[in-house]
């Protein structure tokens, strides 16, 4: 089993007690380097103009094709043999789209940093590998949304995830 996902299943057992203390560590120290990249990445973005954060997200989607496209199967099937090239969102918006059906069947012929799955709220759940920065990504991103809305890392908060906790009205996660 991968070794984040073990260290979280061990983390999210911590008693409030020992919960309370730790949430004064930063969470760069928590999560390390790459949380810290990604938060001067939307700091970047926030100061920018609207014309440089067009220009940035032409350019990630360029990369992020050209990328899929070189060295992902599924992907040069799906896009075929000539380079593509994102110049506006239009170019984007008109690549195919990806079922659910075509993930799960791509699924089977390929691996990455971990494997997670949605809740299957449509009657189907969907597996999918994340790469390794995928929490660290998704943090910065919580963690700025819940500022503006006033949270420290300190503040106790609530949070809905659709898991089985038994009888129990509710669980501490110190997470």
């Amino acid at each position: 089993m991968n070794f984040q996902l073990v260290a979280k299943k061990i983390v999210e057992k911590i008693p409030y007690g020992i919960g309370q203390w730790t949430s004064h560590i930063p969470f760069s120290f928590r999560l390390g380097s790459d949380y810290s990249k990604f938060c001067t990445l939307i700091q970047f973005y926030e100061m920018a103009s609207p014309d440089k954060r067009y220009k940035y997200i032409i350019e990630q989607l360029d990369n992020i094709v050209k990328y899929a496209q070189a060295n992902i199967k599924f992907y040069q099937k799906l896009y075929g043999k000539s380079p593509l090239s994102i110049k506006t969102l239009k170019d984007f918006e008109n690549l195919p789209v990806i079922t659910k059906l075509q993930a799960k069947e791509y699924r089977k012929e390929c691996s990455g940093a971990m494997l997670l799955n949605t809740g299957g709220s449509s009657g189907k759940p969907l597996s999918f590998y994340i790469d390794k920065s995928a929490w660290c990504r998704e943090w910065a991103h919580m963690h700025y949304i819940w500022r503006l809305r006033g949270y420290k890392q300190t503040d106790l908060i609530i949070t809905m995830l659709g898991k089985n906790i038994g009888r129990k009205s509710y669980r501490y996660n110190a997470v």
